[in-house]
């Protein structure tokens, strides 16, 4: 540490260094929130085809959308294996006072696979399956955000006067979590079946970001990287009914995940150059950031042996799960709300060989604080706002024990959606969101 910075850290100890812990901790209290999607429902190359599946009667994804309906399936081994790539554009607008500036996600996500297995014998099934039940994506800003902006500021004001600007920012954040499930599936009689499962959730979530301090006399590098790691166990409870053969009912509960993040620090320049009077990563801090309870219910309907219709509707539980507190007490979860999904879709049997789907879903964020929310690190970076998506795909069956599945599905936000940047608060600054997705999926089931 140069003596010019250990001059300013002395004289200002007490005030400058709460100053900037506040500013900083403000900002990124929950930065394990990374590109966190607590809500995903697209958990197989099927729903990126159809839209929904909670209703489903036929396919090896039925483990996670609806594992009481898996007695229903042929006798014997049923494997499925697929992937999902997702073509992610969110970005946000903003002016603080010298011009707009706008930060756009750069990058896809190619791989988000999925292995789902289940025998079935007489009246029972046993069924397990290893998926991304949350996250699945990377928040790339190579020019930074509006995050790493607010950051750059606080730490200007903190060395009081000592350096002049920020020069080139970067943010870099994934968020993948991998989870295995299993359970048991019965046949109660020809009308109703249930499903009791556990499933194993074990959830990485990085973080890469830096800016630079600029000096009359010198720059200071302040980069930071860190890895946070949970894992956690929750119960899944399926129930499906038939009470005529046209028509199936189910409903599924998954219990609320509790996950207690572990912070590894692997860079911190701002606590080697301050001789650790500061920091921005904390080695071994523990953050909660759990997944959400969901309850699921889904309708389908055959109108003929070619042509069937289904509904659906999920909720997330937000509110029941710990997210934790920004540096000011409040709580993430209630600021973010609930949040919840309206599906519907058809499948329609072309011939014997190709089967068509098409569907819709609407997923709003029942947020209680859009712009209270918007103060944890990730959620300018991925923009979350209610959407609407547009699925459609095919089944090819190649044989009775193969079949292929091919979706494609675009989500559609308002464009230019406002939220108000708290953190420059009492200056009424507001951002604009635009968000864009494109999702495809592929995948095989087989049958043994």
């Amino acid at each position: 540490m140069t003596m010019q910075m250990q001059n300013i850290f002395t004289q200002t100890k007490n005030q400058s260094m709460r100053k900037i812990f506040i500013s900083i901790l403000f900002i990124i209290s929950a930065g394990i929130t990374n590109a966190q999607i607590d809500n995903l429902s697209n958990m197989s190359p099927e729903w990126i085809r159809t839209g929904g599946r909670n209703a489903a009667i036929k396919g090896s994804d039925l483990v996670v959308y609806n594992p009481a309906t898996l007695t229903r399936l042929e006798k014997g081994l049923h494997i499925g294996l697929g992937n999902q790539m997702f073509m992610r554009k969110p970005s946000h607008t903003y002016d603080l006072g010298w011009g707009e500036v706008k930060h756009e996600q750069d990058g896809n996500d190619y791989f988000v696979p999925n292995l789902f297995l289940s025998y079935n014998k007489n009246k029972w099934a046993v069924w397990g399956g290893v998926y991304i039940s949350g996250g699945g994506a990377t928040a790339n800003y190579p020019e930074g955000s509006l995050n790493t902006e607010l950051i750059g500021l606080s730490l200007l004001s903190a060395f009081q006067g000592a350096y002049l600007g920020t020069g080139q920012q970067y943010l870099k954040a994934s968020s993948l979590y991998l989870t295995g499930t299993a359970g048991f599936s019965y046949a109660i009689n020809e009308q109703f079946s249930a499903a009791l499962g556990v499933r194993y959730v074990n959830a990485t979530n990085k973080t890469k970001a830096g800016t630079e301090l600029i000096g009359d006399f010198s720059n200071l590098p302040v980069n930071m990287e860190q890895e946070d790691n949970a894992n956690g166990i929750a119960a899944v409870i399926s129930l499906s009914a038939r009470p005529i053969e046209k028509l199936n009912i189910a409903v599924r509960l998954e219990t609320n995940t509790k996950l207690n993040f572990k912070t590894k620090q692997k860079v911190d320049d701002l606590e080697q150059s301050t001789g650790g009077m500061a920091e921005l990563v904390v080695d071994g801090q523990e953050s909660r950031r759990d997944l959400p309870g969901l309850a699921g219910i889904g309708i389908g309907y055959e109108f003929s042996k070619a042509f069937r219709l289904t509904a659906e509707m999920n909720y997330y539980f937000q509110q029941h799960a710990d997210w934790g507190k920004r540096a000011d007490g409040k709580r993430i979860n209630t600021l973010a709300g609930d949040a919840m999904n309206f599906g519907g879709g058809f499948e329609w049997m072309w011939s014997k060989y190709i089967t068509w789907s098409a569907g819709a879903v609407y997923t709003m964020l029942d947020f209680n604080d859009m712009a209270g929310y918007y103060t944890t690190l990730g959620a300018f970076e991925t923009a979350p706002y209610n959407n609407l998506t547009a699925n459609t795909g095919f089944a090819i069956d190649l044989s009775e024990k193969f079949r292929v599945n091919v979706g494609v599905a675009k989500a559609f936000y308002k464009k230019d959606k406002t939220v108000a940047i708290e953190a420059m608060a009492p200056n009424v600054v507001k951002a604009k969101l635009n968000n864009d997705v494109l999702m495809l999926g592929a995948g095989i089931d087989l049958r043994f």
